[in-house]
């Protein structure tokens, strides 16, 4: 029994060992890298989109807002023009506006000032640009400010003011 056992175990551990010896497939590493980037970049693009169609939508809101409680007739700031309020930005931001404001004066090189006394209810914004000049996130963030705040703009005195119009 043991020669047989002795013989016969020899084969067996050939034939487990043939099972371990087989080599792995082989994979193209520059193909998998280029499947990768393709699909990175139509992720990308699809982001890209969906950023835009949200600014657009955001935009869209503001405007049917702003008609529901009209504060102002016109665009804010359009009698505006000063060099360093064309200032190319990119900010994507959700929260108070005093916040934001003073971020934008310090990024185009304005003194901020801040009046009246902020409500108990933050005044919220949503703001996302990948580029746009200051002016225009300013305009928008007037345009969502509605009622309960203004921001007034004085380029001579380089000065970017908030006022809560709110009585809280």
């Amino acid at each position: 029994m043991k020669r047989v056992l002795i013989s016969v175990l020899p084969a067996v551990i050939t034939v487990l060992l043939q099972g371990c010896s087989s080599q792995p497939a082989r994979v193209d590493q520059q193909m998998i890298a280029g499947e990768q980037l393709k699909n990175n970049q139509q992720i990308q693009q699809a982001l890209f989109a969906a950023v835009q169609q949200t600014g657009t939508a955001l935009e869209s809101l503001s405007e049917i807002r702003r008609a529901q409680y009209p504060k102002q007739e016109v665009m804010p700031f359009l009698d505006i023009h000063d060099k360093a309020l064309s200032k190319m930005v990119s900010i994507h931001w959700y929260g108070p506006i005093s916040s934001i404001v003073k971020d934008i004066a310090k990024a185009v090189g304005f003194h901020y000032q801040e009046f009246g006394k902020p409500p108990e209810l933050p005044v919220l914004v949503n703001i996302n640009y990948p580029s746009a000049s200051a002016l225009v996130v300013l305009q928008n963030i007037e345009l969502q400010a509605n009622n309960k705040a203004a921001i007034k703009i004085l380029p001579q005195q380089k000065i970017i003011s908030l006022r809560y119009l709110t009585d809280d």
